[in-house]
């Protein structure tokens, strides 16, 4: 939800988007903070 929002106020002029459309990678710079260690085996 935060990363949508921040994503919004990133991009105010790009409208209603679905989310395979954004790039992941901001999302996840803004989210492993909260996060912490993730990791994919």
């Amino acid at each position: 939800m935060l990363s949508g929002i921040i994503w919004a106020l990133e991009h105010p002029n790009e409208g209603i988007v679905e989310a395979g459309g954004r790039r992941f990678q901001r999302n996840l710079e803004i989210c492993m903070r909260y996060l912490g260690p993730v990791v994919g085996k």
